[in-house]
């Protein structure tokens, strides 16, 4: 390789290695020594490179070959000394730095790399020698003045002040070296001077967290008000407001004088509160300050806020009251309102089912549990801990009355405390004050936040709004009552506390409530009429709008078999007719003519069909079974109610008063617009396969007779267990629309302008039960098939319900287990389908929790049961799979609820079922639904004797758990596989 080459070689090792490309350059640097060995650049930059890649070993021999190449050449001793450093051979590196230095003594670099080994032999006074040339050499650099003031402090503690000074040159050239700060607190740990210094560092390069801590240390060395208001300051820019408080309540010890100090606690505290109201209820015991302190009494005209009730004294001191007046009582203090005497006869009722003590005790528990409670006691503790900012900014206004801010802040705490009076006074006094004092703009600002603390309250807005949407009073459009925002939550607080219902049950009339009606002009024979759900009376209402002839269709009639009126199921007729002709009829309470709406509204758990007659009323319909539940006038707050359904209530009205006025120009614009469409609500409800196979079942009616066309729209909700999309193909999917929750179902019916309905039939037909297997079958993988298949070859085929949540049967995982053991004993080619919990469309979160909690009880039944026994798990399996494997079953041991729609409503086999006393005795009758509800039933489950049931506890039927005995469930079962064969249990799945 001649010289020309070498150094292009050379040179693109070097461009190599500028690039970062160390590996590439050394394989260019090999490659020329390969050609020439004596090439001392070549070893030399190798060495650098390989360094680089920390192969020092390789690098340090790379240096020694280039030295013995080239021994003149300072930096290759410079290099090696460096990688011999880093191997901490610090002798050798000492020795070739020196070398170095003799070659170039102008380099401080080389200086400081022999400082650096010497120091680490120990040899101090060299090390000092070799740094402090180096610092006159290069004194701007002050990372030597570093390196050397670190030697200096090493030597002995005579030195400290020549290293405290050579700090100080640091400091000097750059103030902001925190490195520095700690090197000297080092020596100086307890100097004040120092901390303040490094603090001040800290803020200035923003650091905050290094700036409080330097702080905290100062104020643990030299407390005093500055340092205290200086580290406040910092926490409130962390929102550490807790560590804020404590400081600025220091710095108030230290001057007591000062307004400022005062406002910035004022400040504090209200963050504080506004981030985290009930945990600064707590944590600052506001409950316990002097001042908050009051006792119940019992009819005290004004009770403690809500946030300082204590239930304990409040029921020794209501321990004697009958239930209707303890009832009053508690919606009295804890609900701040008069209570409607539906819910006072409802709530008395449920105190007198059970034990007196522990039905008040778990009342007070589900009061604190409801919504309306928790609004009230959350804004109880906001304007409670508020008082404690209110505090803070009185006295800074004390001190200096001009502090425009802190009575701004007094103003504001005040309003949201509800003390709008006070707050106007507030305002009042400083406006004028500041106007005397000349500061006008001041002055004109506080005018005018008087004017808006006198807006209109949100109550008298809701009211106000409500009154226009039902021809009570009309808008005035240029009220200021148009520009305040109205929150729903406020709303729903609003109507709770202050809308007073009149409930009269047409069926129980009194006669004063027959003078109440006559007196509105309301007659008792047309509300009668609106309650009725007939056919024909269907078909009387449509042929008053009607030119031509017109019937509800009836190609297929509804099944006699079940008693509709029993379960409330009274607004079938009135669905239909909205499907067919777009409007629900009725008659008009007070005159008597046929009127007709196609106006609907949609608010958990219930339809409000608006109309107007004489008065405008709702119609409500809704609940488990569609029930034509009452009627609604909102110039009275009148309730006329048909029939009992407990889900709908006075609350359920707050709630639409609510949706309505917050939303009330959406509503306006909906009740203006005539053109609606039918649309259909299925999912949303209730979460519970029962309900939503009736759902299904209303589609079905309709496709009977020919009227799915007839819907719009398909408003499916978050508990579609089937998907209606997959069910009815027949309806286009661009009808489908998906929602999640009741408020958004609300505004969509209004925005889009539906009329809205539910479909209930409670009735299962065979078509419907194959429509729901065929599509079931087409969504089934072919290995799930195979499963179902493999478990078709066991004799009998036993599918055991585990239910983990409401009406439990609590020694289920020993009993099953003891069920199955003695069955194996007999039946050995036993086989057994754990069913449990399942996945939907949309499974949530809580699904997830059911199936890995009744996971685990089969687990532990499986844990007690002979290995040889085969078991399948359809815990956690999509309905439709359930659907397909319940199909290969022989019989069932079922909880009396939801689960039994597989066994009995889509197959129909034979089984036991068990429940509570209440449940099982309820089934007994000839209106049981799980049996009566299913068109061509067989034979009933099998029920358990009452005498072989123990319920828990008295609690509320829907909820309650219970023991059986698990021997009774057998014998039964035995009875049953007696009298089976085996046979082709389940249709073709190839």
């Amino acid at each position: 390789m001649n010289l020309e080459t070498t150094v292009i070689e050379l040179n693109q090792g070097q461009q190599l290695f500028t690039e970062g490309n160390f590996e590439g350059a050394i394989a260019v640097y090999r490659q020329v020594l390969e050609l020439n060995s004596s090439d001392s650049w070549a070893h030399h930059h190798m060495g650098e490179a390989l360094a680089k890649l920390g192969q020092l070993d390789e690098a340090v021999t790379a240096y020694r070959h280039a030295i013995e190449l080239k021994p003149d050449f300072s930096w290759s001793y410079h290099h090696l000394g460096d990688a011999l450093a880093q191997q901490q051979q610090w002798e050798e590196a000492a020795e070739a730095f020196r070398k170095g230095i003799e070659l170039n003594p102008e380099h401080f670099g080389t200086y400081v790399g022999l400082g650096k080994s010497l120091a680490k032999l120990g040899q101090l006074e060299e090390a000092i020698a070799a740094y402090r040339r180096a610092s006159e050499l290069n004194p701007d650099a002050d990372w030597i003045h570093h390196a050397l003031a670190n030697v200096l402090q090493q030597r002995t503690q005579l030195d400290l002040a020549e290293a405290i000074a050579s700090y100080r040159q640091i400091i000097e050239l750059n103030p902001d070296n925190v490195e520095t700060y700690h090197n000297l607190l080092q020596i100086q740990p307890d100097n004040s001077d120092i901390w303040l210094q490094l603090a001040e560092a800290f803020v200035r390069q923003e650091q905050m967290e290094e700036a409080i801590t330097s702080y905290r240390r100062l104020v643990e060395l030299s407390p005093c008000e500055q340092y205290y208001q200086q580290l406040g300051e910092l926490l409130v820019k962390q929102e550490k407001w807790d560590e804020a408080i404590i400081a600025y309540q220091r710095a108030i010890e230290f001057n007591p004088e000062s307004y400022l100090y005062y406002y910035q606690l004022g400040e504090v505290i209200y963050n504080r509160v506004m981030q985290n109201p009930e945990s600064f209820f707590a944590d600052y015991k506001i409950a316990e300050l002097p001042y908050n302190k009051k006792d119940y009494t019992l009819f005290d005209n004004e009770p403690p806020d809500i946030c300082f009730i204590n239930d304990e004294s409040f029921l020794q001191a209501t321990s004697h009251l009958d239930e209707e007046a303890y009832v009053l009582e508690i919606f009295r203090v804890y609900y701040k309102r008069e209570v409607s005497d539906d819910e006072v006869i409802r709530s008395a009722q449920w105190f007198r089912e059970g034990n007196r003590s522990l039905r008040r005790l778990q009342g007070l528990k589900g009061v604190r549990n409801l919504p309306e409670f928790k609004i009230l006691l959350s804004r109880s503790i906001i304007s409670a801990c508020l008082q404690e900012s209110i505090n803070a900014y009185r006295k800074a206004t004390e001190l200096n009355y001009n502090h425009y801010k802190s009575h701004y802040r007094i103003a504001e705490v005040l309003t949201k405390q509800g003390k709008s009076n006070e707050a106007v006074t507030v305002c009042y006094d400083i406006s004028l004050h500041l106007a005397e004092q000349g500061s006008l703009n001041e002055s004109v600002a506080f005018f005018r936040l008087r004017e808006k603390i006198n807006q209109p309250s949100l109550g008298l807005v809701c009211e106000y709004v409500w009154n226009d949407l039902n021809n009570i009073n009309p808008f005035n459009k240029n009220s200021s009552y148009h520009q305040v925002e109205i929150a729903q939550d406020d709303a729903v607080l609003h109507f709770r506390q202050e809308s007073h219902y009149r409930t009269i049950d047409i069926n129980a009339l009194t006669e004063k409530d027959k003078y109440f009606l006559k007196k509105l002009g309301l007659s008792i024979a047309n509300l009668e009429i609106i309650s009725k759900d007939n056919i024909f009376l269907e078909d009387i209402y449509i042929n008053h709008f009607s030119s031509i002839q017109t019937q509800l269709k009836r190609k297929v009639a509804r099944n006699p078999q079940y008693n509709a009126e029993w379960l409330g199921h009274t607004g079938m007729y009135l669905v239909q007719s909205i499907v067919e002709t777009g409007y629900a009829y009725a008659v008009c309470p007070i005159s008597g003519r046929v009127i007709r709406s196609n106006q609907s509204f949609f608010v958990f758990p219930s339809f409000f069909y608006r109309f107007v007659g004489d008065e405008v009323f709702y119609l409500l319909v809704g609940e488990w079974y569609n029930t034509r539940h009452c009627v609604y006038f909102p110039r009275w707050d009148l309730i006329v109610r048909f029939c009992y359904a407990p889900q709908i209530n006075g609350d359920t009205i707050n709630w639409f008063k609510a949706y309505c006025v917050t939303n009330w120009q959406s509503f306006k614009s909906y009740i203006s617009n005539p053109e609606k469409q039918v649309a259909v609500i299925i999912g949303d409800l209730f979460n519970n396969l029962t309900h939503y196979l009736w759902d299904v079942a209303g589609f079905q009616y309709l496709d009977d007779n020919n009227l799915l066309d007839k819907i719009d729209k398909v408003l499916v909700g978050p508990h579609d267990f089937f998907n209606i999309g997959d069910l009815f193909p027949e309806i286009a999917k661009d009808k489908i629309e998906v929602f999640d929750n009741s408020i958004n179902l609300y505004q969509s019916i209004i925005e889009n302008n539906y009329c809205a309905v539910k479909l209930v039939e409670c009735f299962i037909k065979e078509k419907l039960a194959d429509r729901i297997y065929q599509a079931s079958l087409k969504k089934c993988s072919k290995l799930f098939l195979e499963e179902v298949e493999q478990s078709t070859q066991n004799f009998p085929v036993l599918w055991i319900t585990i239910r983990s949540s409401r009406r439990v049967w609590t020694s289920q995982v020993q009993g099953i287990a003891n069920i199955i053991k003695k069955l194996y004993v007999d039946f050995p080619n036993l086989g057994i389908i754990f069913d449990g919990w399942s996945r939907t469309e949309k499974s949530s979160k809580n699904d997830e929790v059911s199936i890995a909690i009744e996971i685990a009880m089969m687990e532990q039944i499986m844990a007690l049961i002979p290995a040889e026994i085969n078991t399948y798990n359809a815990i956690g399996r999509m309905t439709y799979e359930k659907v397909v494997w319940v199909h290969a079953i022989d019989l069932h041991i079922s909880s009396l609820g939801a689960g039994m729609c597989f066994t009995v409503w889509l197959v129909n086999k034979p089984g036991v079922a068990h429940g509570n006393t209440t449940l099982t005795e309820w089934e007994t009758q000839p209106t049981a639904c799980f049996h009566n509800c299913r068109e061509n039933a067989t034979e009933r489950p099998v029920l358990l004797p009452l005498d072989k049931i123990t319920d828990e506890d008295n609690s509320f039927w829907g909820t309650r758990n219970y023991d059986c005995d698990w021997n009774a469930i057998y014998d039964e079962v035995v009875k049953i596989i007696n009298g089976l064969s085996k046979k082709d249990k389940i249709p073709d799945i190839n």
